[in-house]
């Protein structure tokens, strides 16, 4: 069945640029835009949808034709609920059960803003193949001036929590995305909403500010005067990590870059708006009603004349998500970058394994309380250049000796992080004590760094460092393991460790804290990195040691 559907896209896209160039109807639509009404409750800074709003909207009968012509003309294309704001329908939930009886791939974009616990559920039951929430921010206060309305950032952090929370229960497949306009105020922090969508299963689809919809004749320069268009500054600083976000950050940096991309909504896309009327883009003119046949709509003079019109037309939007399409080279990328995370997830349990073996020889080191696994292993990402961060939680007033046994004994065995050798290899760069578990600056690096820490070895200190560093939740982090392993705990190594603690408790093991702690302290100093290192980068008292030299 699978290579069956294959073949037939293979088939529809080879129609679609066949199509194109003759400007006929050969293909079938691959996405179908139902905007279910173009009421809203928001007023989004960029949007004048709400301005469209008709007096009258299809029923739910009247969908139900809807849905059957589609199911009959494009039974492969995936349909997208859209507004306006989808949820204002009141037979919202009906139509997506009628869509998914005709087994189509349904997905819904809305704001968020009426997701209830009970509607996350309804939506996650009804099985949804994906939910679009636009977010924009993790600052309230820009969430709130780019939506227009008061209060909505936290309405709408709730509901992508109630989606998350019933797709866990129903072990459901739905997926759960987040769409994020890029504007001159949100753009800067756009790399830490991608981490904190990755640290809650959610991917995040990008979007570029386009030109006014319904603005009538098209203005090259429309973005001169835009308030929210990025400054070039800005633009340089975003990360060009996939095909898509490059093509982003050409356009704004040249919007007529883009205009060497084909746009194939003519081919591909089909809307219905809430009064019936049919057209290929949301920005193209009425190409039939809803009480006609697509098939004859679709085939008609009319689509075909309007077809050439979208094909000489200037307008950036082709790169908008519902129109936009790799190159085949693009393509090819992304089938190599397929087969380059295949290699970094056998990489990532090789090194997996690694950290989990030596936190088993570290159980050893007398007063050692908590191995814990951190950073960027810890967020689902690995680099072969890159190291295993360990956080060590040592028993108070013996952080020294704990420091210097576990140095030594991964020197010993070669896998201590120093100078170019760092591929792979065990990074000790921040010892804390078991009294003083609070992490600390708190800040968004920290935040990202160390509440999805992984325990490796424990000695029930990890519901304590859990409630220690609650601040964590301000950054919208929530504190527990990305990654479930079995910890780390052998008999005889236990009985060696309590007899060592018991032999280094009194007098013995203070003269030898204060002289290694001494020994320590003067190395540190003296070392040259110290010097170059930033401020705060390198700090060392009883509690706490945090060595972050500067890489070359």
């Amino acid at each position: 069945m699978k290579l069956k559907n294959l073949w037939q896209k293979l088939i529809n896209n080879l129609l679609s640029r066949f199509s194109y160039c003759l400007g006929k109807g050969w293909s079938r639509p691959k996405y179908v835009g139902l905007i279910l009404t173009q009421r809203c409750n928001f007023r989004c800074l960029h949007c004048q949808t709400q301005e469209r709003a008709t007096e009258r909207e299809l029923s739910y009968s009247e969908w139900k034709k809807v849905i059957d012509q589609i199911a009959n003309f494009s039974p492969g294309a995936v349909v997208d609920l859209t507004g306006g704001e989808p949820l204002l329908h009141k037979d919202v939930f009906k139509i997506i059960q009628y869509l998914k009886r005709k087994d189509l791939f349904v997905t819904m974009h809305t704001n968020g803003f009426f997701i209830d616990k009970d509607r996350a559920r309804k939506l996650i039951q009804l099985g949804l193949d994906e939910i679009v929430v636009s977010f924009y921010s993790l600052n309230p206060k820009t969430q709130d001036f780019l939506r227009g309305k008061r209060g909505v950032h936290q309405k709408m952090l709730s509901a992508i929590n109630y989606l998350r929370k019933s797709r866990e229960k129903s072990k459901s497949k739905t997926k759960i995305k987040i769409a994020v306009l890029l504007t001159r105020y949100n753009i800067e922090e756009f790399p830490k909403m991608i981490e904190w969508a990755k640290e809650k299963q959610i991917e995040v689809i990008p979007q570029p500010l386009m030109e006014s919809l319904y603005s009538g004749e098209h203005n090259p320069d429309w973005f001169l005067k835009s308030k929210s268009w990025p400054k070039p500054k800005q633009v340089l600083s975003l990360s060009s990590q996939t095909s898509f976000l490059k093509v982003i950050k050409d356009y704004y940096l040249n919007p007529k870059s883009v205009l060497k991309y084909k746009c194939y909504t003519a081919q591909n896309n089909l809307i219905i708006d809430s009064g019936g009327k049919v057209s290929f883009c949301y920005d193209s003119k009425s190409i039939g009603d809803v009480k006609s046949s697509f098939v004859k709509i679709w085939n008609s003079q009319k689509a075909n004349r309007m077809r050439q019109k979208i094909k000489e037309c200037s307008k950036y939007c082709r790169i908008v998500g519902c129109n936009f399409e790799p190159s085949f080279f693009d393509k090819i990328k992304i089938l190599f970058s397929r087969e380059k995370k295949q290699d970094l997830d056998i990489l990532f349990q090789k090194r997996l394994r690694k950290a989990l073996w030596i936190s088993w020889l570290l159980q050893l080191v007398p007063f050692i309380r908590l191995i814990g696994l951190n950073g960027s292993m810890t967020k689902g990402k690995i680099r072969k250049e890159s190291d295993i961060d360990f956080l060590i939680i040592a028993k108070q007033g013996r952080i020294w000796i704990v420091r210097f046994l576990t140095i030594i004994l991964t020197r010993l065995i070669g896998q201590k992080a120093h100078g170019e050798k760092i591929a792979g290899r065990i990074c000790l760069n921040r010892y804390q004590v078991d009294n003083f578990l609070e992490i600390q600056p708190h800040n968004f690096y920290h935040a990202n760094c160390f509440s999805s820490l992984v325990p490796l070895f424990d000695i029930n200190l990890y519901p304590k460092y859990q409630k220690k560093n609650r601040w964590m939740e301000k950054f919208n982090f929530k504190i527990r393991p990305t990654l479930r392993v079995k910890l780390v705990n052998n008999f005889f190594f236990r009985y060696l460790r309590k007899i060592n603690e018991l032999f280094l408790s009194g007098n013995l093991g203070n003269w030898l804290e204060r002289k290694l702690g001494n020994f320590q302290k003067e190395r540190i100093r003296k070392d040259k990195r110290t010097q170059e290192a930033p401020k705060g980068r390198v700090r060392f008292s009883e509690k706490e040691i945090c060595i972050h030299f500067l890489r070359e």
